[in-house]
C-alpha cells in the first residue's frame, strides 16, 4: 500500500496491509505496517486508519488525537496552506500490528502488536452505530 500526506505527495511506499479491517460506527479501522529499510532489522512503523466504510475517504470529523492532549477535537485537524484537513492516520509505534479491536463504549481502539505490546489508541467515534429499532415483550 502506498500512503499518501496531506500534500498528495506519495510518503509511504513500503506500507503493507497485513490484517483485515475493523467496521465500526460507519468506519473501517484497519493496520499497516512499513518495514525498516535495513533488511536486517526488525520492527519497522505501524499505523493506524480510519476511513468512511461506503466511501472509503476521509471521516467527517477528527477520529484520532493527533495533538496528543488526550481530546479529539478540532485542534486536531491539520492546516496546510489555507486547506484543512482531517488526518486518516496516525502512528502507533514499531512492530507489526495486528488487526485493529474496536471498543465502541469507551471510544478505543486496541492494537497487538508482534512485540507482545497492545498499543491503546483514543478514538472519536461518529455517533454509535448501536440504535435500538424495536422491541418484543414476552408475558408469561
Amino acid at each position: 500500500m502506498a500512503g499518501f500526506n496531506n500534500l498528495g505527495d506519495l510518503t509511504y511506499t513500503n506500507e503493507r496491509v497485513y490484517q483485515k479491517g475493523t467496521v465500526a460506527a460507519g468506519l473501517v479501522f484497519f493496520t499497516t505496517h512499513e518495514p525498516s529499510n535495513d533488511v536486517c532489522a526488525s520492527g519497522g512503523t505501524a499505523r493506524l486508519y480510519a476511513l468512511d466504510f461506503v466511501t472509503g475517504t476521509a471521516p467527517e470529523s477528527p477520529i484520532f488525537d493527533i495533538t496528543g492532549d488526550g481530546v479529539v477535537d478540532e485542534n486536531d485537524i491539520i492546516q496546510i496552506g489555507d486547506e484543512y484537513f482531517i488526518p486518516i492516520g496516525i502512528e502507533i509505534g514499531q512492530g507489526v500490528p495486528h488487526a485493529p479491536i474496536v471498543d465502541i463504549q469507551n471510544e478505543i481502539a486496541l492494537i497487538p502488536m508482534s512485540t507482545g505490546e497492545v498499543k491503546v489508541v483514543k478514538i472519536d467515534l461518529p455517533g454509535s452505530s448501536i440504535e435500538l429499532k424495536g422491541w418484543r415483550e414476552v408475558v408469561q
